[in-house]
């Protein structure tokens, strides 16, 4: 294979890449998922310091009530909206 035909090749892959970071759905896991890691890297980095185990499952506890009341259709739609309206800009 020629440099030619593997520059081509990778221009055609970014462009792939490229086109499919567009679109909604992408944006929307990123956003999804960038809520979720939030909180479980805050757990994390809490749990690095010096926590009792009773501390740090009292933190664990927290952690998943806070998660738990983003799943409800309120929350959700109010989600859906802001990464809705992110998509525009």
């Amino acid at each position: 294979m020629n440099r030619l035909t593997c520059d081509s090749e990778t221009a055609e892959r970014i462009n792939g890449v490229a086109f499919q970071m567009r679109t909604f759905s992408f944006l929307f896991g990123v956003k999804q998922g960038e809520l979720i890691l939030r909180h479980t890297d805050n757990l994390g980095k809490t749990l690095q310091h010096s926590v009792s185990a009773s501390g740090g499952q009292e933190i664990a506890q927290l952690t998943i009530k806070t998660l738990e009341k983003l799943r409800n259709d309120e929350t959700f739609n109010l989600f859906w909206e802001r990464v809705e309206m992110q998509s525009h800009i």
